[in-house]
């Protein structure tokens, strides 16, 4: 399988979309417990549990505009990474962060954290 861009990445929060996104991640794990027994041949073994989804979104402020959400806020995220496939679900903003450089004027932008309330699809 080929490689493919994130060009026409979007992001959805709620049923609109995030303006002027300029990257995103998301993050899958799972809790792995580990134990070392009597069975184990001086060996770890391992098992998979609750597993959970973490991420940011960075995006640029529209003029006049601020950060589209707040901390803590509960919302419904949707994120493509090429503009057709999907992960969506519930999602809790952790942070919202807004940054101006006055030094250079580059363009304000901000960034979100969120975490995953449940399960994605």
């Amino acid at each position: 399988m080929s490689a493919f861009s994130g060009k026409a990445g979007t992001v959805l929060l709620g049923s609109g979309a995030v303006n002027e996104v300029t990257k995103f991640t998301i993050e899958s794990k799972a809790h792995v417990g580990k134990w070392g027994s009597n069975l184990s041949a001086g060996h770890k073994k391992a098992l998979a549990g609750v597993r959970e989804k973490t991420g940011t979104v960075e995006f640029k402020v529209p003029e006049g505009g601020s950060a589209e959400m707040e901390d803590g806020d509960e919302v419904t995220l949707t994120l493509k990474p090429d503009g057709s496939a999907t992960q969506s679900g519930l999602a809790v903003i952790e942070s919202v962060s807004i940054e101006v450089d006055v030094d250079t004027g580059d363009a304000v932008s901000g960034s979100f954290t969120w975490h995953a309330n449940g399960a994605w699809s």
